[in-house]
């Protein structure tokens, strides 16, 4: 299971940066109003040892069989993406509650944990549908958002 967490992770950071080398990333700039959470809001809903999920189960905005909600993925130890270090990553995601199937909606990197210091970067851009693959973070969002925890 961890491999499996560890890996969504990769191809989410793959889709973050669109293949590219941090370098060529513009600094961050909010591109979209973000709702800045407060530290009650999250709910930690998974931990591995290096890993820490949070949701935010007061930003669920559900639809006829949609949802959308904001989570944290807190990282124990640093994260590198070119010159970039981060330890945490907040995210709002799209979920289909009928196909199982999630997207990335907007993403930010924090310099420190818990989506404290600088956001090193921010990105909002309406990913491409992918299925919800069983035991991962993913899952648990999904069951929590859609309503079926």
């Amino acid at each position: 299971m961890v491999a499996a967490i560890l890996a969504l992770g990769a191809l989410i950071a793959m889709a973050m940066f669109n293949g590219k080398p941090a370098s060529e990333l513009a600094p961050a700039v909010n591109q979209v109003t973000e709702i800045k959470s407060q530290a009650e809001d999250w709910v930690a809903k998974l931990e591995t040892p290096e890993i820490t999920y949070y949701a935010n189960p007061s930003s669920i905005i559900k639809g006829l069989h949609r949802a959308q909600m904001w989570r944290l993925t807190d990282y124990k130890i640093p994260q590198f993406n070119g010159e970039l270090v981060y330890y945490s990553m907040k995210a709002e995601e799209e979920y289909d509650c009928k196909f199982g199937e999630v997207r990335l909606l907007y993403v930010a990197l924090y310099e420190d944990n818990m989506e404290k210091g600088e956001a090193l970067y921010t990105h909002a851009e309406t990913y491409a549908w992918e299925p919800v693959m069983l035991d991962t973070d993913t899952a648990v969002m999904w069951k929590l958002a859609c309503g079926r925890e």
